[in-house]
């Protein structure tokens, strides 16, 4: 018999916006509990995860070419970057403040507004960065390749193909690279590899293990970047190294630990 998954509780996301700003999509808390009940349901809760990404999608991005600004920020700190917004200025940390002036409420209303310029167009970004306040003016580029990849990765989980979901995270990980790389992609190969898995009767192997050390890695320099991140991020680290210990990677382990500790003492 295979090893069964662990319990193991972890929030999964796609970023469906993740390479424009703020807007990304929350799947629902997943979890692995028993062997009786894991080979049906996660890959169940992913589809549903599916549709609902799909439809904002389709709701939030014109299927026209569109402003794509190539970075993501979590609670308003940017978190990752490409090298065009690198380049205008823009750096790890920075705390946004406003877009052309225009202080936003919520996620949706940032992608909207981002999403309805064209992508010849430059938005002027307030940011607090040292206790100053700082204007830049950063480049769009189109972005209506990557979000007809992202709203294929959607259609990927509705579909319950688990390799179409690895190969099209895989390519938007590699055509729109940023410093650090992006823990949310990674996030979505985890959860990808587990539904393939359960579909296919096996248990947690190196696949899992490999994403998992990686995915918290990627979070792990991701959140060093927001006020009081690190220390967010303590119970989710716990919890990946109690699995990979739990299956006997312990080098993998070791070495998230020995990451965490780094940044936590910093």
């Amino acid at each position: 018999m295979p090893k069964m998954f662990p319990t193991y509780n972890r929030s999964v996301t796609l970023a469906t916006c993740v390479l424009a700003m703020f807007f990304s999509l929350i799947f629902p808390l997943l979890g692995w509990a028993d062997s009786a009940s894991y080979k049906t349901s996660y890959q169940d809760e992913l589809k549903t995860a599916g549709k609902d990404a799909l439809s904002k999608i389709r709701a939030v991005v014109p299927d026209k070419p569109h402003c794509l600004l190539d970075m993501q920020a979590t609670d308003g700190y940017v978190t990752n970057v490409s090298r065009n917004v690198e380049a205008a200025g823009l750096q790890l940390g920075d705390q946004i403040l406003a877009y052309d002036e225009i202080k936003f409420v919520d996620d949706v209303s940032t992608a909207r507004y981002i999403y309805a310029r064209p992508p010849s167009a430059k938005l002027r970004l307030t940011i607090q960065r040292n206790e100053q306040h700082i204007s830049l003016v950063l480049p769009c580029t189109d972005g209506h390749h990557s979000t007809a990849l992202q709203a294929r990765l959607a259609q990927s989980l509705i579909d319950g193909n688990w390799e179409g979901c690895l190969a099209i995270a895989g390519k938007l990980d590699d055509e729109y690279p940023t410093k650090p790389s992006k823990s949310k992609l990674i996030k979505m190969k985890l959860a990808c590899t587990y539904a393939k898995a359960e579909k296919l009767g096996f248990g947690f192997g190196d696949a899992h293990a490999g994403y998992m050390h990686e995915e918290q890695h990627r979070h792990i320099d991701e959140a060093r970047f927001i006020p009081g991140g690190i220390a967010s991020i303590a119970d989710s680290v716990r919890n990946a190294v109690t699995v990979l210990r739990s299956y006997g990677y312990d080098e993998y382990a070791n070495d998230i630990e020995r990451r965490f500790q780094h940044h936590t003492h910093k």
